[in-house]
This record gives structure tokens, C-alpha cells and sequence, in this order.
């Protein structure tokens, strides 16, 4: 779970918003299961 800020080559904001992101240990290893980001822009 966190935030996310993108940006273009000169370090202007362009988006941000939240995401989550669901592991699940399988065989030894750790697997995305699920993920989803929402953006914080609004809607037109």
C-alpha cells in the first residue's frame, strides 16, 4: 500500500495517486496476486 507520483523528464507533476498490492507466499516464494492503483486526478 502506498503513493505514486509521476512526472516527466524535467520534474513537472503530471499524476498522483494510491495503490495496494496483495502477496501470497507460494511453494518458498512470494507472488502478486492482486494489485490496483487509483489516480487522485478528477474525472472530466
Amino acid at each position: 500500500m502506498g503513493t505514486f507520483t509521476d512526472t516527466d523528464s524535467n520534474g513537472k507533476v503530471l499524476n498522483t495517486g494510491k495503490y495496494i498490492v496483495v502477496w501470497k507466499k507460494q511453494k518458498g516464494k512470494y507472488l502478486i496476486i492482486a494489485e490496483i492503483s487509483n489516480s487522485d486526478a478528477k474525472g472530466k
